[in-house]
């Protein structure tokens, strides 16, 4: 075909630099163009493929020319461009490929792109050419009618369950299969008996033997440098869903029901059964099914190139009852973490849940359903706003080993989920009331901006789309279902080549004129959603500067979509950490009286898991008794409180300070005022307090609470050598957020120091509970200044109290018992009872040094960042005062890698305050998960005995009195606070009674409906309805024994759960050193209740409670460096990114250990490892 007129073409705006440059510049042709040299091997990919390849010019010189000034309206054939190319770069031959241009049949597709990209020239289609239909909208020549978007959650969802009530007794209602005379190998002795019952059910059966495979899915490739076919392994869970709906139909599994698969390994109760394979498997061989055809999500066939199954292993389930549990131990881990046999038989119980629910519950995880209608709406925090998020009610189930047989662990759960509604509906309400659709309300600024929260979250179009296919409709519900890659620029702005025109037009161009769409009034207020692929941006040299580029294989590859036009699929899961607004009405919609959660699992989620359809179960060799278990128990006495003045009785797990009629509580100990002489350089303060008023108006009325504060703390027995003043030169000091930084925060408190003779104790008041204004506070006074703050929040000071602004009694003295700790005071001493003066702890107190330990995962929005691992440790003989170590260490990395490092400090100092090394060693270690019991023996309490061993060497070394050949006598305790095990009475004897002394015949029962319309009782009772405090269970549920394992645990419920269904302790005991059963259950009882800023048992123990509060403040520290970050300040290493996840691993260690050395961690630089002010290591000043 002859070359149109060049100078007609010129007229036209040069195709090569459209949409690029200026529109003033654009009247130019392409060989006077001054933009960037296209990329030329990208030009064929616009020609259809025509004749016979055809030489182009002789000279190589001349092949460039001829490519440089090429119109689009050119007669050359894709041959002819491919065969220059080949000539002028030496290039290898190209292989052919299908344009990706335009293939948004849903929306527009952008070319748009950062100015540095490298731009391809938008050549015509040959006309002589019969060119294929692209999938677009555009290809169709009639206009569609005016049409509006139909939705199916505008608003999302907001109805509520109807509820009624009526009087009803509830204590023994629920039918129970009993379980008596289960001692444990190692029980304790203490306390009362009694049966409780329990959320356990008995699996009478199971398979004897398990055949397990892994599944690889493997896609065909072609390299676009050197067009070899390679493989790809398809790694999306989306995808392997809907390959698994094919394999389905597949004649291995069509025919046969006894197999399960989390889309990563499948259980086979026999020998899968492949073509040309009769024998039994062998490990390691593998079993391909090939050229698997199955549905895309846009509803479009594809053929997957295999899929691999690879034999594994055989689980042996054989043998009695006992040996079968055992078993579920007894081996190696997978993975994730969970035993291999646990795995398998939960992924059993999930696929018959599955099968049986196919449509009414969402599996979130290996064994969490969620009802998809069971839900509640979480308020939001604006009125007549839309709630972003609901609480759904679902169900965990979890085989577990038992004593004497293998269990069914069933607990009812809560889970956050995205409320279904117009995604330009969810940036409305997530952002209210900023108009940009950017920043987030303050209650959920911990999520980040609504488009990052929405990231790969599943969309539906709302509109009717045209049909270019006899082969896939795309308006069939399944096609209508698309994943969100990105966000761009409202549709008035947000620009994409519309082949048909031969240009770049907006997406609002494309739906109001093109598409016909009536359009509703905030149409262009809300960005655009790219529903295709997210543009890759790698980093590139250009004109000797590093500048981002897109990727050439993605240019066109988004699909925009107006957000008022897709709506959020429902039942997805809200995957983020919840913000305090949501945690709180998460925790209204999820707590549960105990008799409500036991009927509950009794009537529906029984019948969710499937339970009582017992052919399903048959079919996966399981047989299960659907009755909750009632168990053997004890209760332990509680301690006796002694305080200076009194000692009160801790039935009931809590107790009060007095105030009112009651005579005040003086704290066992108060540490007497030191002489001037005696403070010295390592402590030069006085015992005094100061007021610092950061609310917003200065309304703290600093006067008032300052007298009151410091009468209370007098009350309680703390002397003051005088009364300190208040700092009231001006009505407020300063709003928090006006410090652009710390070091500002901290020149202003210096400066006020300065008239204030060195007070080493602040009432911080605060706004709000805003934890950037906390963290900072926290991270100005513990780490620069070295100085004791307790805070208090504007709600709490606002009241009146006798007509005056001032805060109630129990508040102060709240605050009081956190100062006596920071000041190494002891609050109460525990007593085994009211006739004897003699400590609980007379047994050990002498020689026993007791620490906690944990590591906290920070909530950090930035990429590899660290955890944080805390050590805790007494000082004194009265395990009143427990000083601390920290460590930054490898992001989401559990066992603790500088554990020795940070014992040998706690003995250290244990040493130095005793003046001898401690005989035994008690460690309770919070934040390991059974599938880390065999690393913690074999790293962490290695690192124990040898930090020990070396103070006592250094002691030796140095003359130091003390035990020189002692060997430490070391119990280890695992404690568990995340398990889904609950505890309920049997009868009104068992729980606390009512405050009010109402009789039990006030008992109410509220009842919804559940999803079949059945009432669902749920228990209202005036009474507590959790069991008493001192609950212990360590029989029927607990671990079974091993041989030569000295290993048991058991359940304590030490606290009062005044809201919800109580949670107990888990304890599990992994060396028990020379203390027996009844001595370690005893003692961790105790050292529940030694907790010092309580006035009640805690709901575990002491120690790792201390453990995880200096974890937490760890966590304000660390936002001081990762704020605003969101990748650290140190790229990886060829050698780090070659080696993959242990590459990882590495780079994950230099990142802690760098953020420990800068100054934002640890002002007093690297020299010090913990990052607190020097003048707190020998104290508890995080309380």
């Amino acid at each position: 075909m002859p070359p149109k007129n060049k100078s007609a073409a010129a007229k036209k705006p040069c195709p090569r630099c459209k949409g690029f440059e200026d529109k003033l510049l654009r009247n130019h042709t392409v060989d006077k163009c001054k933009a960037i040299q296209p990329d030329i091997s990208k030009l064929w990919e616009d020609f259809e493929e025509i004749g016979e390849p055809c030489e182009g010019p002789d000279s190589i010189d001349g092949c460039q020319l001829t490519l440089k000034n090429l119109l689009p309206v050119d007669e050359h054939t894709k041959h002819a461009l491919e065969a220059m190319y080949q000539k002028a770069f030496n290039a290898p031959k190209l292989p052919k490929q299908t344009t990706a241009k335009n293939t948004a049949s849903s929306a527009a597709s952008s070319q748009l792109s950062p100015p540095t990209q490298q731009l391809p020239l938008q050549p015509k289609t040959n006309a002589s050419a019969a060119p294929a239909k692209p999938n677009t909208d555009e290809a169709s020549d009639a206009k569609p009618p005016k049409w509006k978007a139909t939705y199916q959650h505008p608003d999302g969802l907001q109805r509520a369950s109807a509820v009624i009530t009526y009087e009803k007794a509830v204590w023994q209602q629920c039918p129970v299969n009993q379980i008596s005379n289960a001692n444990t190998k190692l029980p304790g002795a203490a306390g009362i008996a009694t049966e409780v019952a329990t959320n356990y059910v008995a699996v009478e059966k199971v398979p004897l033997k398990l055949y397990e495979y892994t599944v690889k899915y493997v896609s065909a490739s072609q390299r676009k440098d050197s067009g070899e076919e390679t493989e790809v392994e398809v790694k999306r869970l989306s995808e392997k869903q809907r390959v698994w709906e094919a394999l389905k139909t597949d004649a291995v599994f069509a025919d046969r029901k006894d197999w399960a698969t989390d889309l990563s390994t499948v259980w086979s109760l026999t020998p899968l059964r492949f073509a040309r394979n009769d024998h039994a498997p062998s490990p390691g061989q593998i079993f391909m099914l090939q050229d698997l055809v199955y549905r895309k999500a846009s509803g479009a066939q594809a053929t997957l190139s295999k899929v691999e199954f690879a034999y594994l292993r055989e689980l042996d389930l054989s043998g009695d009852k006992s040996a079968a549990s055992r078993s579920l131990i007894n081996c190696d881990t997978n993975a994730k973490g969970a035993s291999i046999y646990i795995t398998a038989l939960n992924g059993l119980m999930s696929k018959h849940v599955t099968d049986l629910q196919t449509n009414s519950v969402t599996q979130v995880g290996p064994n969490k359903f969620f009802l998809n209608d069971g839900f509640t709406s979480m308020d939001h925090p604006k009125r007549g706003a839309i709630p972003p998020v609901n609480a759904h009610r679902g169900y965990f189930s979890s085989v577990r080993p038992g004593q004497r047989q293998i269990l069914l662990n069933i607990n009812a759960k809560a889970g956050a989920f995205f409320n279904p509604m117009k995604v330009s509906t969810f940036l409305k309400t997530f952002t209210f009331p900023d108009e940009t659709f950017t920043s987030p309300c303050k209650e959920f600024d911990e999520y980040g901006p609504p488009t990052k929260v929405l990231i790969g979250k599943s969309v539906r179009i709302c509109y009717e789309r045209v049909q270019l296919s006899d082969k896939v409709n795309p308006n069939d519900e399944p096609n209508r279902h698309k994943t969100i890659a990105s966000f761009g620029k409202i549709p008035s702005k947000q620009t994409f080549y519309y082949g048909k025109e031969d240009r770049h037009i907006t997406v609002k161009h494309f739906f109001v004129k093109v598409l016909q769409a009536i359009v509703p009034e905030d149409f262009d207020k809300y960005p655009c959603v790219n529903v295709g692929l997210k543009a890759r941006y790698p980093k590139v040299e250009r004109d000797g500067k590093i500048v981002e580029a897109v990727h050439p294989d993605d240019v066109g590859k988004e699909k925009w979509i107006p957000a008022v036009f897709l709506e959020l699929d429902p039942n997805q899961p809200f995957t983020y950490k919840l913000s305090p607004f949501h945690m709180e009405k998460m925790l209204e919609a999820a707590q549960h009286h105990a008799a409500e959660t036991q009927h509950l699992i009794d009537m529906e989620g029984i019948q969710v898991l499937g339970l009582r359809q017992t052919h399903g179960l048959t079919s996966l060799g399981l047989e299960i008794v659907p009755k909750l278990l009632q168990i053997p128990a004890r209760f332990l006495p509680s301690p006796m409180i002694a305080y200076q003045n009194k000692t009160l009785n801790g039935s009931d797990a809590t107790w009060s300070l007095g105030g009112g009629a009651q005579a005040d509580c003086k704290f066992y100990k108060a540490p007497p005022l030191a002489k001037a002489t005696e403070q010295g350089p390592a402590y030069p303060l006085r015992r005094a307090v100061h007021v610092l008023d950061y609310t917003l108006a200065g309304k703290g009325h600093k006067s008032e609470l300052h007298f009151q504060f410091t009468d209370r703390l007098k009350a309680h027995g703390l002397e003051f050598a005088a009364v300190a003043g208040n700092g009231t030169a001006a009505r407020g000091d300063a709003a928090i957020d006006q410090f652009a930084t710390d070091a500002d925060m901290v020149r202003s408190v210096r400066q006020k120091l300065r008239g204030w003779g060195n007070p080493d104790l602040f009432l911080i008041l605060l706004e709000d509970k805003t934890s950037g204004n906390y963290d900072r506070v926290k991270r100005v006074f513990d780490q620069h200044l070295g100085l004791h703050t307790v805070c208090i929040t504007a709600q709490k000071f606002q009241r009146q109290v006798d007509g005056k602004v001032g805060v109630h009694q129990m508040v102060w003295s709240n605050l009081a018992l956190k100062v006596n700790s920071k000041w190494k005071g002891q609050n109460h001493q525990l007593q085994v009872h009211n006739r004897s003066k003699e400590s609980i702890f007379h047994g050990i107190e002498q020689d026993t040094i007791v620490l906690g330990a944990d590591v906290a995962h920070a909530p950090n929005p930035m990429a590899n960042c660290p955890s944080i691992a805390a050590v805790v440790g007494n000082t004194d003989k009265g395990f009143a005062n427990f000083p601390g170590s920290m460590r930054l260490q490898a992001s989401h990395q559990e066992i603790i890698e500088e554990l020795e490092a940070m014992v040998y400090e706690r003995v250290k100092a244990y040493a130095k305050a005793e003046g001898a090394l401690p005989k035994r060693m008690i460690f309770y270690r919070d934040g390991v998960g059974e599938d880390q019991f065999k690393i913690v023996r074999e790293q962490e309490i290695r690192q124990i005995y040898a930090a020990f061993d070396t103070v006592r060497d250094e002691m030796k070394n140095r003359n130091i009195q003390g035990r020189h050949d002692l060997k430490l006598d070391l119990t280890f305790i695992v404690v568990g606070k995340r398990h889904n095990t609950r505890f309920f009475c049997r009868n009104e004897t068992q729980t606390i009674r009512s405050r009010t002394g109402q009789p039990s015949s006030t008992s109410k029962i509220i009842e919804t409906k559940d999803r079949r319309g059945q009432t669902v009782a749920q228990h209202s009772d005036l009474r507590n309805g959790n069991p008493k405090p001192g609950l212990l269970v360590d029989s029927v549920i607990t671990r079974p024994t091993l041989a030569n394992d000295p290993t048991y645990d058991f359940f304590l419920q030490s606290h009062e759960a005044l809201q919800g269904t109580a949670k107990s302790g888990h304890y599990t005991v992994l060396l028990p050193g020379t203390l027996s059963t009844t001595q370690i259950q005893n003692l961790t009882h105790a050292f529940c209740y030694n907790y010092a800023r309580a006035t009640k048992g805690v709901s575990y123990v002491g120690p790792a409670y201390y453990a995880d509060r200096l974890c937490e403040r760890g966590s304000a520290y660390l936002r001081a460096y990762t704020a605003g970050k969101e990748m650290p300040e140190w790229a990886k290493s060829e050698e780090e990114v070659g080696m993959g996840k242990e590459g990882m691993k590495i780079y994950n260690r230099r990142v802690a250990e760098g953020i420990m050395g800068t100054r934002e961690w640890c002002p007093y630089g690297p020299g010090r490892r913990s990052p607190w002010h020097p003048r707190f290591d020998d104290r508890m000043f995080w309380l």
